[in-house]
C-alpha cells in the first residue's frame, strides 16, 4: 500500500491540530498506515509529537540569517524558493497515493501540490467565518483540487453546499472523536477547585476557548450577571479556560462586581483534564463546526448548553445531553443553566446520556475506522 501525505496548517494546540494528531496516531498503530506530514507553517507546541510519528516537511521556512532585515529578506526569499523546489522534487519521487488535507484554509498550498496529480481529501473543520477570512482564491483552489470533502458535522456540510456551491455528493459527514477510555482514565487528575482555591462543594459553570469573538467570550460575563443576580447559592462560580482577558472584558468584570465569582484562566496544558470539575458546560460560540471541547466535556458526564444556528453543537446536544436556546439570547441561556441547577432529574438524565453518547458514537475507535475506510478508497 502506498503512503498518505497529510497536509496540515500548523502545530498549534487547537481542535483541528489535536484531532489530526490523534487520528494519525490511531491510523499508524491500529492500521499500520504509512504516511508523511507536510506543514504549511512549522509553528506550535505539537510539532515534536508530529515528528515522533512520521517524517515532517515544511512549506514555509523561517529565516536563519542575522544580517539586516532588508538583506535577510532577500536571502530568505532565495532560500525559501530553493527549499520549495527541493521539497517538490522529493514529493514527486515519493510513493504517495493520497493527499489528506486537514483544513479548508490550505488552498494555496494544495494548489501548489496539484503537480503531483494525486486525489485530495479535504477534512473541513471550518464554517463561514474562517472560509470567508481565508479568501475567495483559497476556496477556489480547494474546490478545484478536492476530490472528497469530509465535513465534521451536518452544519459544515450545509454551509459548504448552500453557501459555497459545493456538490453535496462530494461531501461526507464524519463527526469528531475523543479517546473515551483515555478521558475516563484522566478524569480528576487535575482540579480547577484546587487551582483557584475554591471549596470542594463549589458548583462550576465552565467554558473553554482561546479566540474571543467567534467563541463568544464576551457573552460569558453577561450570562453570569443574569444568573448570579438571583441565585443566592454562593457556591456557583463561572470559569473560562483559555485565551487572555482583554481590556473590555476586564472592565466588564470589574464593573460587574463579580470578580470573586467569575474567573478567566489562561491556557492550561491538557485543559480537558480539568473539565471533570464542571457542573455544566457553557458553549457560547457564535460559530463552531463541531468543537472538540464539547466531546471532552460530555465524555465526563457534563451536560452542555448552547445556541441553535451556531454550528454542529446542536447535533450533539439533541441526542439528549443538554439544552439548546435561541441564538444570541443570553437571557434564555442563563435560564437554561438555572433550570439544570434546580432540576436534578433532568440534569442526571443528561449526564448519563452524555457519557453513553460519546462512548457509543464518538470514540476514536469508531470514527477513525470510518475515516480509514474513506482513505482506503483512494489509497490502493
Amino acid at each position: 500500500m502506498s503512503k498518505v501525505l497529510f497536509v496540515l496548517h500548523d502545530a498549534n494546540r487547537s481542535g483541528a491540530q489535536i484531532f489530526i494528531l490523534q487520528l494519525m496516531q490511531y491510523l499508524k498503530f491500529q492500521f499500520n498506515l504509512k504516511f508523511e506530514i507536510l506543514l504549511r507553517n512549522a509553528d506550535g507546541d505539537l510539532l515534536d509529537e508530529y515528528r515522533s510519528l512520521a517524517d515532517c516537511h515544511y512549506w514555509n521556512i523561517k529565516h536563519v540569517s542575522n544580517r539586516s532585515s532588508f538583506l535577510r529578506s532577500k536571502i530568505d526569499s532565495r532560500k525559501r524558493a530553493r527549499a520549495r523546489e527541493e521539497l517538490k522534487a522529493y514529493l514527486a519521487g515519493a510513493d504517495f497515493s493520497l493527499i489528506y488535507n486537514n483544513t479548508i484554509t490550505n488552498g494555496a498550498l494544495i494548489n501548489e501540490l496539484s503537480f503531483l496529480k494525486k486525489p485530495v481529501l479535504t477534512h473541513v473543520h471550518e464554517m463561514q467565518h474562517w472560509i470567508e477570512k481565508s479568501g475567495k482564491k483559497n476556496l477556489t483552489f480547494i474546490k478545484e483540487n478536492t476530490n472528497l470533502f469530509i465535513a465534521v458535522s451536518n452544519a459544515v456540510k450545509n454551509c459548504l453546499v448552500n453557501e459555497y456551491d459545493v456538490n453535496p455528493e462530494s461531501v461526507e459527514v464524519i463527526y469528531g472523536f475523543v479517546n473515551f477510555e483515555q478521558i475516563q482514565k484522566n478524569k480528576g487528575i487535575n482540579s480547577l477547585k484546587s487551582l483557584l482555591k475554591l471549596p470542594n462543594d463549589t458548583i462550576i459553570i465552565g467554558a473553554c476557548g482561546a479566540e474571543i469573538w467567534r467563541k463568544g467570550k464576551d457573552w460569558f460575563i453577561p450570562v453570569a450577571i443574569d444568573l448570579l443576580s438571583d441565585v443566592n447559592d454562593h457556591r456557583v462560580h463561572f470559569v473560562w479556560i483559555g485565551g487572555s482577558l482583554n481590556e473590555s472584558l476586564n472592565f466588564d468584570l470589574r464593573m460587574s462586581g463579580l470578580k470573586d465569582r467569575v474567573h478567566f484562566i489562561k491556557h492550561l496544558p491538557e485543559a480537558s483534564t480539568y473539565f471533570g470539575d464542571f457542573k455544566i458546560f457553557a458553549m457560547l460560540s457564535r460559530e463552531d463546526p463541531f468543537p472538540l471541547v464539547n466531546l471532552e466535556a460530555a465524555a465526563q458526564g457534563v451536560p452542555i448548553i448552547t445556541f441553535d444556528k451556531n454550528g454542529g453543537t446542536r447535533e450533539l446536544v439533541d441526542k439528549g445531553i443538554g439544552i439548546t436556546v435561541p441564538y444570541g439570547n443570553l437571557k434564555k441561556f442563563a435560564d437554561g443553566i438555572r433550570s439544570l441547577l434546580i432540576d436534578d432529574m433532568t440534569y442526571n438524565r443528561y449526564k448519563e446520556n452524555a457519557i453513553e453518547v460519546i462512548k457509543n458514537d464518538h470514540d476514536i475507535s469508531i470514527i477513525a475506522t470510518e475515516i480509514h475506510k474513506v482513505i482506503n478508497r483512494f489509497n490502493g
